[in-house]
């Protein structure tokens, strides 16, 4: 889908299946840290699709995706801490905040999203501390001088992810 968007209706039409391109929702966006070399603009979109949307038998490209599985926002975190799957921090975040909605309250969610324009994009900064390396998002007391007291991070520890959204205490 990347070197040609139009795949995504292609791999519905091969199917006899209509793209839902209208249910598209944006739901976020990440964009490179300053620091890196490689540069990405990465978009997530919500579809909320019933079972006669899933795509058994498209292919992944063994460029941008190397494989291909359908399953819930739920599995997919515990498949990624079973260590089943790999996940690059932006998707296993969206994923885990996916999975703390029920399909009904995204579906309600999914109605009133913005625009992809309207959405601020996510600059992660990074940070090495404590044997750990931290991924400090928008909102974090460290990322910015926005006085919030509540942590927003990403640790990555030994191959292993972790949310920490926990209140700190600013002396």
């Amino acid at each position: 889908v990347q070197k040609d968007h139009h795949q995504y209706r292609k791999m519905f039409e091969a199917r006899e299946q209509k793209a839902p391109i209208g249910q598209l929702q944006p739901w976020a966006r990440w964009v490179t840290p300053e620091q890196e070399k490689y540069r990405y603009d990465t978009s997530f979109f919500l579809a909320l699709l019933d079972e006669r949307h899933q795509l058994a038998g498209v292919k992944q490209d063994n460029q941008e995706t190397i494989g291909l599985d359908w399953m819930t926002p739920s599995q997919a975190i515990a498949d990624f801490a079973q260590k089943k799957i790999k996940l690059a921090p932006p998707t296993w975040l969206t994923l885990l905040q996916l999975s703390q909605h029920s399909f009904a309250d995204l579906e309600s969610r999914a109605k009133r999203m913005p625009s992809i324009c309207d959405i601020e994009p996510i600059q992660p900064k990074f940070r090495a501390e404590d044997g750990a390396f931290s991924i400090l998002l928008p909102g974090d007391p460290d990322y910015d001088e926005r006085g919030s007291t509540t942590r927003n991070r990403i640790i990555m520890r030994d191959g292993d992810l972790e949310y920490d959204n926990h209140p700190v205490s600013r002396l």
